[in-house]
């Protein structure tokens, strides 16, 4: 059974009403899944509690990709947990699926981005296609004969990684 358009359009302006809770419930999902990631041990330190939206707030600074750059090049390296934190992951407990590159346009160089196999980034991506075809569909209505709509995404060169991740 597929979703209407205006169902899908009054799902994005429910679920965007109130952003606040739904970012502090998305916050408290990774938390509860990867509060004992080794990229937050370095600001968790010997921290054992279960990992809360305040904890969090307070001990880990805002991060940008450079954060992250030396832990997503160990993972296309095939490196996904550190030994000097018992094995734990690097960044997710879900499995590394692929890398992607970002489009480059903040800095001029595109990013490795590496995708995770997750239940939410799943409903997350395809929520996006659904509201951006939604969208086009809004504005570029289909005729009621020929309810079909030409689709292109962009998804850039393949490259596999040291690993063997593509």
């Amino acid at each position: 059974m597929t979703t209407g358009r205006g169902e899908i359009i009054k799902k994005l302006e429910d679920t965007t009403r109130d952003a606040a809770r739904q970012q502090s419930e998305t916050l408290r999902y990774i938390l509860q899944r990867n509060g004992g990631l080794s990229y937050l041990r370095r600001y968790l330190g010997s921290y054992n509690g279960s990992v809360d939206a305040d904890t969090f707030r307070t001990a880990v600074s805002l991060s940008r990709y450079e954060d992250y750059t030396d832990y997503i090049n160990k993972m296309a390296d095939g490196v996904l947990t550190d030994k000097n934190y018992g094995g734990r992951p690097l960044l997710s407990v879900d499995p590394l699926t692929c890398f992607f590159y970002s489009s480059g346009t903040s800095s001029m160089k595109p990013k490795l981005i590496p995708y995770f196999d997750s239940k939410h980034a799943k409903e997350t991506s395809t929520m996006a296609h659904q509201v951006s075809f939604a969208n086009v569909g809004r504005l570029f209505s289909p005729t009621p004969s020929v309810n079909k709509a030409l689709w292109f995404l962009y998804a850039g060169n393949v490259a596999e990684t040291k690993g063997g991740y593509f």
